[in-house]
């Protein structure tokens, strides 16, 4: 989770949560005062708590970075990248058909 998906998800939890979540709380409410405020911190929700996996049904890599791939058969997900032709190829240039893949995430800063 990123920073800022940690800061929005802090800044709509009302202070008193932290000790007790009151009888008859409604769930679906998120507290912003209105129908359309709620719509988009849901939508926002939604977002940041989904899988991080993306089906390439759904979506492809738009570059060709590596990322992290799954397809069903190789038990753990791997390193590949999309090449520009529509191949995909895995970091050790072996042509793989993944059915799911997610960016990398950022590397740890250094001190």
């Amino acid at each position: 989770m990123k920073n800022e998906d940690l800061e929005f998800l802090l800044s709509i939890i009302p202070h008193w949560v932290k000790d007790a979540v009151p009888v008859g709380l409604d769930p679906t409410f998120y507290g912003t005062g209105s129908y359309e405020g709620d719509r988009e911190v849901k939508a926002r929700l939604d977002g940041i708590l989904k899988s991080p996996w993306i089906s390439v049904e759904d979506r492809l890599p738009v570059d060709d970075s590596l990322v992290l791939v799954y397809d069903g058969k190789f038990p753990k997900p791997y390193m590949a990248r999309l090449e520009e032709w529509g191949r995909w190829l895995d970091d050790q240039l072996i042509d793989c058909k993944p059915t799911h893949w997610m960016p990398l995430p950022d590397p740890p800063e250094v001190k």
